[in-house]
C-alpha cells in the first residue's frame, strides 16, 4: 500500500526519519530521532523520540529559507517539556536539529541527524 505524502515547504528532502547524538549542557549526549511525514504548516508533520526519556510530536511551523521551524509537544511527563525545533539541511543526508524552550532565543540542545535509510526489496512476478 502506497500512501501520499503533503509537502507545503521550500524543502521536500527533509521528509524521513533522522537519528543521531544530540547534546545539552549538564547531560551526556542522548540519542534522539525525528519523523518528518509532511510539510504542512499548521499540521502535526512527524515527532521525535528521545530514547530513554520521551517522545513527542511536530507541528510544522513554517522555514525561513532553509531553516524549518516545529513546535514539539511532549507525550506525557517524564523530565521532558514542550518546545521547539529548528532543522535545516547539511547534506542530503545530515541534518542540523537545534531545540529551544518554547519562548526561548538560547539554543537548548542540538546535534547532527542522519537519515535512516530504508530497504526496498522489488520481487519480480511469479509466471
Amino acid at each position: 500500500m502506497l500512501s501520499a505524502i503533503q509537502v507545503n515547504a521550500q524543502d521536500p528532502a527533509l521528509i524521513g526519519k533522522w537519528t543521531g547524538l544530540v547534546t545539552q549542557p549538564g547531560f551526556p549526549p542522548y540519542p534522539a530521532e525525528m519523523t518528518i511525514n509532511s510539510m504542512i504548516v499548521g499540521v502535526v508533520s512527524g515527532g521525535a523520540v528521545y530514547a530513554p526519556f520521551c517522545s513527542g510530536s511536530h507541528t510544522f511551523l513554517g522555514n525561513t529559507g532553509s531553516l524549518h521551524r516545529f513546535s514539539e509537544i511532549i507525550n506525557g511527563v517524564n523530565n521532558c517539556i514542550d518546545g521547539r525545533v529548528e532543522v535545516y539541511l547539511l547534506s542530503p543526508n545530515t541534518i542540523q536539529y537545534i531545540w529551544y524552550l518554547p519562548s526561548g532565543t538560547s539554543i537548548v540542545a542540538s546535534g547532527q541527524l542522519v537519515r535512516e535509510l530504508s530497504l526496498i526489496h522489488i520481487s519480480e512476478p511469479t509466471r
